[in-house]
């Protein structure tokens, strides 16, 4: 084909200065989802490689067992009830991806997982719904189940993830993972051998060294609650302001942590009267006994379609139905603060439940151990998500926020992983104050930022259901935000993006018959 003939994916770099910002984002939205269909299109490459690298010694026939000593053999890349391949395709499959034979390993392993084990997150990737990045890190995540299982949780799981960005994948997968893996008591007791705290020079800088391990995980929430418990302590000796601070990072946890060197001084700081907090670590404030004097039931329908009910299909949600939580004071006094949520079934076939603080998986055995190490427990179902109330001033009580923190698990922003429940969230209205109630229909979790843009930069946001806001940027685009996820709108019509389905074979005969007239166009190699 002549240069002439072929046309530009994209402007040229000359004229790209000359497009507004509304084009830059929609050429910018094009490109990304070339670039999806290109990845799709190299995952049903090495599919098909994987289907013609099938035989062993020239014999293509499936099923053949020829063997020949230091010779060719089927090995099985990836989990149970793959397909086996030619262990030499990782040496011809590693140069056309311009990747060691090991890096090839792993592409290999993670397509056949895919197609084998994981069909219908495959199909999703095929679709262009997912990205083949993100399925590859479920493939990861659920190498280890068996084939049986492993189907149930892509049938239940997979349909949830088109909507969510990587970080609530990792960590919905995670979770679902350990409620239907058998051995993860094992392994998770496998994984403290291997615990390791050591300073690394490397990174060490004038006067400064690094510190890297890897702890229990209870053992690592208690440092961490402690090291902020120590690093109020040495600011308000200091004299800092701590009304905004930052206390995930900065110097005072860093000799919070030196301080824990000399155990008496520690003691000594650990002593005194606690700093007022809520249950999210917040600062209490007297706006919140001024809004609990204003409650009345109910809460006023504050969006379209006449809907009055919170839908109660998310996780989230089914957990306030059937859940446990588990407050433990666990090795340092009532300082630390341990949550763990567990729904009903799996306490009783005695799969596990997941950390609230990092959100990741607790097994059964890590819920015994603390049950039995800690030195206050408390256990509570989990507050009625769907029981609304209104606030008759400006600021939301601590029911109104907890609840809200439940409902939202992460920032109701389009794809957002931060959680609802860190310090640096706050409560929005929606429809602002005086002329949006305080109503939890009208509240969401938000970052300063995105309040910010809300507020001075032309982003609006729009209450379109229970829990569901759509978002509209000033360069048009325009999204739908539930906790369940986030959904692409036609920046138009402002329906949602209608995806199509694609078959697999058809994309991979095209594939092949493009091939075909490639090699018939240049001639046999050689």
């Amino acid at each position: 084909m002549d240069q002439s003939d072929a046309e530009p994916d994209t402007a040229p770099a000359a004229d790209l200065s000359t497009l507004s910002r509304r084009e830059l984002i929609s050429e910018l939205t094009a490109v990304t989802r070339r670039e999806r269909e290109l990845v799709a299109q190299k995952m049903l490459l090495i599919g098909a490689a994987c289907d013609a690298w099938s035989g062993v010694d020239g014999v293509d026939e499936a099923g053949m067992e020829a063997r020949t000593l230091y010779g060719e053999k089927l090995v099985t890349f990836g989990g149970d009830g793959t397909a086996q391949v030619s262990e030499f395709l990782r040496l011809e499959l590693g140069p056309a991806l311009g990747l060691s034979p090991l890096a090839a390993d792993d592409w290999i392993r993670d397509v056949q997982d895919l197609r084998h084990r994981l069909p219908k997150l495959h199909q999703l990737c095929v679709d262009l719904e997912v990205d083949l990045g993100d399925a590859r890190m479920v493939a990861r995540e659920t190498r280890l189940l068996p084939l049986p299982v492993c189907l149930e949780l892509d049938e239940e799981v997979s349909p949830k993830l088109p909507s969510l960005p990587t970080g609530r994948i990792r960590s919905l997968v995670r979770k679902e993972v350990v409620r239907r893996d058998d051995e993860a008591e094992e392994r998770r007791r496998s994984q403290l051998a291997h615990r390791y705290v050591q300073l690394d020079g490397r990174d060490a800088g004038l006067g400064t060294l690094a510190l890297r391990g890897q702890v229990d995980t209870r053992d690592g929430h208690a440092i961490d609650q402690t090291l902020d418990t120590l690093a109020r302590r040495l600011a308000d000796l200091d004299g800092v302001d701590t009304t905004a601070w930052n206390w995930g990072k900065g110097e005072y946890r860093a000799k919070a942590l030196g301080i824990l060197a000399t155990p008496q001084a520690a003691a000594s700081l650990l002593a005194q009267d606690p700093l007022p907090v809520d249950d999210a670590g917040d600062p209490v404030v007297d706006q919140d006994v001024e809004a609990d004097q204003g409650l009345r039931p109910g809460c006023p329908d504050q969006w379209a379609d006449g809907h009055s009910t919170a839908p109660g299909s998310s996780t989230r949600q089914l957990c306030a139905e059937h859940a446990a939580e588990v407050v433990a004071g666990v090795r340092g006094g009532d300082h630390v603060k341990l949550v763990i949520h567990a729904e009903a079934a799996d306490l009783e076939s005695g799969r596990g439940g997941w950390w609230e603080a990092f959100d990741t998986s607790a097994t059964s055995g890590e819920i015994a151990e603390v049950l039995s190490t800690a030195g206050k427990v408390v256990v509570q179902p989990v507050i009625n998500l769907n029981d609304a109330t209104v606030a008759t001033t400006r600021f939301p009580n601590k029911a109104m926020k907890q609840r809200l923190r439940w409902r939202w698990d992460h920032e109701a922003y389009p794809l957002s992983t931060t959680r609802s429940r860190v310090r640096s969230i706050q409560v929005d209205h929606v429809i602002p104050a005086p002329g949006g109630a305080t109503c939890e229909t009208n509240l969401v979790p938000l970052v300063a930022g995105a309040h910010r843009a809300k507020t001075h930069a032309g982003f609006t946001s729009t209450v379109t259901g229970p829990s569901s806001i759509q978002w509209c940027t000033p360069a048009g685009q325009r999204f739908e935000v539930t906790p369940n996820g986030t959904h692409r709108l036609d920046p138009d019509t402002g329906r949602p993006v209608d995806s199509v389905s694609r078959d697999q074979c058809a994309l991979t005969e095209v594939l092949h018959a493009r091939a075909r007239a490639r090699a018939a166009a240049t001639g046999p190699p050689g």
